[in-house]
């Protein structure tokens, strides 16, 4: 499956996949794609996780291996049967595979996972169906994951994936506005296939040579300074350094505030050491 958000659902079904491959003395491995399945439709969910961070979530988790696969014109037009036998069967050797109650495969999405045990019955490969897993009666899903995000309910959206929603992205040039203010930020750009949470000040954390840190993130485009495009603009509390260039990791906390435009920069200076200060609180 897609995986995106490698949510509390994926999780569980991760989990079952390690239990399995233990019990049986063999390795345990995710298949999953590098592009989101809807970029063959041009309408692509925007997603919650790189590749690179599904890769990281999934070692964390103890997977032992990764096949990522790019979702093709080639593969969307393989029958359910031409599936479970030329990847599940032929390229991946699998001997248990696991999926979600709700998992579809192959054309048109015409196979469902009873479909998957039947077809994996013939070849003598066990299939295990994981339940749904359910927050508040809600079956928790990436779908619902983004609604939250681009509302700007992080807080509620990390309650569903088992931890907060993150941003990595290299620190590049900004207008150097903040420091001019007295409050320096790091600037950070979302890919253009990453979700965006709705724009807004955030509280956020920030993970710098081992030491973690308190940031007030703004999300959007700067209205009082005319800011062009959409990036991440955090003030890092009680820091001082260059990060031009880094890697840098911002955790969303909670969400402060949307954004607005001011009516001079004494304003918008004034409103930033209060969001400091409420954040330090």
């Amino acid at each position: 499956g897609s995986f995106d958000g490698v949510h509390r659902g994926h999780t569980a079904l991760l989990r079952q996949c390690i239990k399995a491959a233990h019990l049986r003395g063999i390795k345990s491995c995710v298949y999953t794609f590098l592009n989101h399945p809807g970029t063959l439709t041009g309408h692509p969910a925007k997603l919650i996780t790189s590749p690179s961070i599904k890769a990281s979530l999934f070692e964390t988790l103890g997977i032992d291996c990764v096949y990522f696969d790019r979702f093709t014109p080639e593969l969307a037009a393989f029958s359910p049967e031409h599936f479970v036998s030329e990847i599940l069967e032929k390229k991946l050797r699998a001997a248990v595979c696991v999926c979600g109650f709700h998992y579809h495969f192959g054309l048109q999405a015409a196979g469902d996972a009873q479909l998957l045990k039947a077809l994996c019955k013939e070849r003598g490969i066990e299939v295990i169906i994981v339940p749904p897993v359910t927050e508040k009666g809600e079956v928790i899903s990436s779908s619902a994951i983004r609604v939250l995000i681009e509302q700007g309910a992080v807080d509620r959206a990390a309650v569903l994936l088992g931890r907060s929603f993150t941003l990595l992205a290299p620190v590049v040039e900004g207008k150097k506005l903040g420091r001019k203010l007295g409050f320096p930020t790091i600037n950070q750009r979302f890919a253009p296939e990453s979700i965006i949470p709705k724009h807004g000040v955030y509280e956020s954390r920030l993970l710098i040579d081992g030491v973690n840190r308190r940031g007030v993130t703004n999300v959007g485009q700067r209205p009082t300074v005319s800011g062009k495009g959409i990036n991440a603009e955090t003030y890092i509390l009680d820091y001082s350094g260059d990060l031009y260039g880094k890697m840098i990791e911002i955790t969303f906390c909670r969400m402060l505030r949307p954004e607005r435009k001011f009516a001079s920069l004494e304003e918008l200076k004034a409103q930033i050491a209060h969001d400091a200060a409420e954040v330090r609180g």
